[in-house]
């Protein structure tokens, strides 16, 4: 554990005196789940278990196959317990759970994330804005729990902090990110296992879709916003799957006069996902949030119902226009 640390947040403060306090905990993760969510909810059962407390994350069979182990190892056994305590892990929206875990919703006792725009209905909300993941919580609740930081823990932590931050690339990265990064090194995490699992090689499939969106490219407002698409047809074409469209925003914000990156996915003929990345000035929690959405400065998204993916471009579009004169 650290010898000395940053103070610790008040959002750590708070999520350890709760879960000192209760017991018999189901975690829920986001819908698409991606490496902090599920990293830390992983981390945070793990963390209660060594406490000696029965803990529990509800799994998500349509996440990324890399993910399916992490979910397997703290599944529910059996039947659940009647007095469940339910804390959801890097959830910034209940629109966000899936199907479901929609029905657990009214029952959240606690919330433990790193969205400024969180709007999940709970009177305990444990939101630490500044950190770069909600693993840094995690990592701090661990701490605050009195437990050494075991490797399987690190593991779950460092997997969460890495794909939040992009390899620790993003301008979300702060001192306490790497800080917290190296113990979980030291603990045992596996650094370049994870680096090669979840960023460096990719399936054949994955590549054939990325080629296919960047070639798809469209920029307006002289190069300064880029914009990308898949629809339900071209998804079926190339047979891809779940592990195969996860993430494809960011390529979006990588041509370097893009401000604004927008990448829409049809998820039916009447909705459409929409995930926004940002470069150095523009809000995308901001631009989000006119549809309903949130996230992140650099990092956000919304979802768009009753629209086709046309009207959603449009849509879109427009309104990022009107941002980068903000």
């Amino acid at each position: 554990m650290l010898s000395s640390h940053p103070a610790f947040s008040e959002a750590a403060y708070s999520a350890a005196s709760f879960l000192k306090e209760h017991d018999n905990f189901l975690l829920l993760t986001h819908a698409h789940p991606d490496g902090d969510t599920v990293g830390s909810a992983f981390a945070l059962a793990m963390a209660l278990r060594e406490c000696g407390k029965t803990a529990y994350v509800l799994p998500d069979p349509l996440s990324r196959k890399d993910f399916l182990p992490y979910f397997a190892s703290v599944a529910p056994e059996g039947d659940l317990p009647s007095d469940l305590t339910l804390v959801t892990v890097d959830v910034a929206d209940g629109a966000l759970l899936p199907e479901w875990s929609v029905k657990y919703l009214p029952e959240v006792k606690c919330v433990i994330d790193h969205h400024t725009s969180n709007r999940v209905d709970c009177a305990l909300k444990c939101v630490d804005s500044k950190a770069a993941a909600t693993a840094e919580i995690i990592f701090e609740i661990v701490h605050l729990l009195d437990l050494p930081l075991s490797a399987t823990v690190a593991g779950g932590i460092y997997m969460a902090l890495m794909t939040d931050t992009g390899c620790f690339k993003y301008s979300n990265v702060r001192p306490q990110t790497l800080l917290y990064a190296s113990e979980a090194l030291a603990a045992g995490a596996d650094a370049f296992g994870l680096a090669r699992k979840l960023f460096m090689k990719k399936a054949p499939a994955r590549m054939k879709v990325e080629s296919h969106v960047i070639a798809g490219f469209r920029y307006f407002a002289e190069g300064k916003i880029t914009m990308a698409s898949i629809s339900l047809a071209e998804i079926a074409a190339m047979n891809a799957i779940e592990d195969d469209i996860g993430g494809l925003a960011s390529l979006t914000v990588i041509p370097e006069t893009t401000e604004i990156g927008i990448f829409l996915r049809e998820m039916a003929p009447d909705e459409v996902k929409v995930s926004v990345r940002t470069d150095t000035y523009v809000d995308a929690a901001a631009l989000c949030a006119k549809f309903g959405g949130g996230g992140h400065v650099r990092a956000a998204g919304c979802t768009l119902k009753n629209t086709t993916l046309e009207e959603a471009f449009t849509l879109i579009r427009e309104e990022a226009e009107k941002s980068l004169s903000c």
